[in-house]
């Protein structure tokens, strides 16, 4: 089990992935082209992830309060941010180069 401390985690986790479901649905509704909401998933992914950083700075403001296995949220989040990076651009290039 990893060490967590603060909400600050889960509150992240939560944007981000209630932000893509969102936009999934949105696109859904909107009926719009498959192409058209691979490349919408990249923006939504790089918009949520600079808001979850923002977020994590600003909690850990003052004091470190918020922290996953003894690292600070925001180096937690741009980890996380570049480990799903590529497998979303993985996902762009099969779609349109594959």
């Amino acid at each position: 089990m990893v060490p967590v401390e603060g909400a600050g985690f889960a509150l992240t986790i939560l944007i981000y992935f209630g932000g893509l479901f969102a936009a999934s649905k949105i696109s859904l509704f909107f009926g719009i082209q498959h192409k058209t909401q691979v490349l919408l998933l990249i923006v939504v992914h790089f918009a949520l992830s600079a808001l979850n950083y923002m977020l994590a700075r600003t909690l850990n403001k003052k004091e470190v309060r918020h922290t996953v296995a003894g690292l600070r949220l925001e180096k937690v989040i741009l980890f996380l941010t570049l480990i799903f990076t590529p497998l979303i651009l993985m996902m762009i290039y099969k779609e349109f180069f594959g």
